[in-house]
């Protein structure tokens, strides 16, 4: 058969942000809802966020910064990966808020397997937290110990980029 040029996914018009997970898709919409769907859903599948700025995801784990500068996080897996239409929609379940300062005041934000990380605004250090527990990690980041303004993690490999505009990167996972 011939090739179809890409589709709209339904519902999904007002999305302004979008990160990939595991066979997962989440977005921010510009009213600050979450939406996340897989392919052959016949609508996104909501979040239990309304303030949404940015996200950050990790697997079928997310995070986001609201509009307060606070940390929320949840967990994508219950969407299965087809939805018989008409069967009741999954309910994506928050986690518990994360503890550290850096969640309750984020910059930016990233995750690894079963960590988040946000970069608190004022002070510029970085705070690590599980997802599935909101439990600060027990040893706090010291990649880039003050004066942070953003950050990227990508496999085992972690950058920070400092208030000069420098860039100081490590390997080990996250900051």
């Amino acid at each position: 058969g011939a090739m179809t040029g890409p589709r709209a996914q339904p519902g999904t018009d007002g999305v302004i942000r979008i990160v990939r997970g595991a066979n997962v898709l989440c977005g921010v919409h510009r009213d600050g809802r979450v939406l996340c769907w897989r392919a052959g859903y016949a609508a996104p599948i909501e979040a239990p966020v309304r303030d949404a700025v940015e996200i950050a995801m990790t697997g079928t784990q997310a995070c986001v910064t609201r509009r307060d500068a606070s940390v929320a996080c949840f967990d994508a897996s219950p969407l299965p990966p087809y939805r018989a239409a008409g069967s009741p929609a999954p309910v994506i379940r928050a986690h518990p808020a994360p503890e550290p300062a850096a969640a309750r005041s984020a910059r930016s934000l990233a995750l690894v397997p079963g960590i988040g990380c946000a970069i608190e605004a004022t002070r510029g250090t970085i705070e690590c937290w599980q997802l599935d527990t909101g439990h600060a990690t027990s040893t706090p980041s010291t990649l880039g110990s003050s004066g942070s303004v953003a950050f990227a993690v990508h496999g085992q490999v972690s950058c920070v980029v400092d208030r000069s505009g420098a860039i100081h990167c490590r390997t080990g996972g996250a900051p």
